[in-house]
């Protein structure tokens, strides 16, 4: 289960050259095997480098202001965090703050633990508990050690879900009408404003 999810952040998408897909595991191979086989190999080893637990509804995950060792594969249900991931108190995307879900898939702590920073939010088990899979730092280094095609391959899926958060909050800002463009209130009495937003990877807002 923890390989096929990862290897969704490895599978090249539409368009994308399919050599570019092969390179990820390596130039050559040993004992006649495909690249894809090799590719699958890495995915199996870094799969098993993680390790997994199930933590009750509410149970936290981790939390905003701790120290981020290592970042989480949702393998099974879903995580909620208790506010948008936000940098240094200013939330995320400047988005309204609330309750996101983390569906399975989703990379938890990835950015913090490459920025070498405390986590940034609280993520908690979602109504059914979810199944989450750590890969610590410990496990990496050892993996850079013993294995850096390994190694380079976890970095390579953080990211990955870095680059399709990214992706998919231009896609929001862009249906986003500029102020300019907003429609102007008519009648008397006062304003209002809400921000709203759409669903992120393997997520949705709350």
């Amino acid at each position: 289960r923890r390989t096929l999810l990862l290897r969704e952040y490895i599978h090249p998408l539409p368009g994308i050259a399919e050599n570019c897909f092969e390179s990820l595991a390596g130039a050559t191979t040993l004992s006649g095997r495909s690249k894809s086989e090799a590719l699958d190999g890495d995915l199996k080893l870094l799969a098993s480098r993680m390790q997994e637990r199930r933590f009750a509804k509410n149970e936290p995950l981790f939390e905003a202001g701790s120290f981020c060792d290592g970042f989480m594969l949702i393998v099974e249900g879903t995580a909620l965090s208790d506010s948008r991931p936000s940098v240094d108190g200013v939330v995320a995307f400047g988005m309204n703050t609330g309750r996101f879900t983390f569906e399975a898939g989703a990379l938890l702590g990835e950015v913090d633990f490459h920025l070498g920073s405390p986590h940034s939010y609280t993520a908690r088990g979602g109504p059914e508990g979810c199944s989450a899979a750590v890969l610590t730092r410990a496990a990496i280094e050892k993996l850079e050690e013993e294995n850096p095609r390994t190694a380079l391959l976890a970095h390579r899926v953080a990211l990955r879900s870095v680059c399709l958060l990214t992706a998919a909050t231009v896609g929001i800002f862009a249906r986003v009408p500029r102020a300019a463009e907003a429609p102007k209130a008519t009648g008397g009495g006062g304003g209002g404003g809400g921000g709203g937003c759409g669903p992120a990877p393997r997520g949705r807002g709350r």
